[in-house]
């Protein structure tokens, strides 16, 4: 997305703008294969649950999975950083962050604003298999 122009990056276009396709699946491939680091903290019991009403409410279940590790192009939202999530959620919210069919930024226009932090916090502390 960002070598093709639909994600704007000015630290990544310079990196990614002229890598082959052969590259870019070699490059996701060796990180997809890491291991996640466990959350930096443990989740309290009113964020999972704050969290859980979110994602059932607005059925991110749908698309990222019942565990919320992706699946083909949908990705993985449990376990990366808090203060990232957020970013994205709010440019989902705001039409600045796309993705492939516009699905996403579609889901994310019925979040509140209430809602982005708890979903973050809460997908920031979940433990990926």
């Amino acid at each position: 997305m960002f070598r093709e122009g639909w994600r704007a990056n000015e630290a990544m276009k310079p990196l990614v703008e002229k890598l082959s396709n052969t590259v870019l699946n070699e490059l996701a491939l060796s990180f997809w294969s890491q291991k996640l680091a466990p959350p930096a903290r443990k989740a309290q019991p009113d964020i999972v649950a704050l969290g859980k009403a979110i994602t059932e409410k607005h059925n991110c279940v749908q698309c990222h999975k019942a565990d919320l590790t992706g699946q083909q192009h949908v990705p993985r939202i449990a376990g990366p950083h808090k203060d990232y999530l957020l970013e994205q959620l709010k440019g989902f919210k705001a039409a600045k962050r796309a993705d492939f069919d516009g699905t996403m930024t579609s889901a994310a226009q019925a979040l509140t604003p209430e809602e982005l932090e708890p979903l973050a916090d809460y997908l920031a502390t979940l433990v990926v298999p």
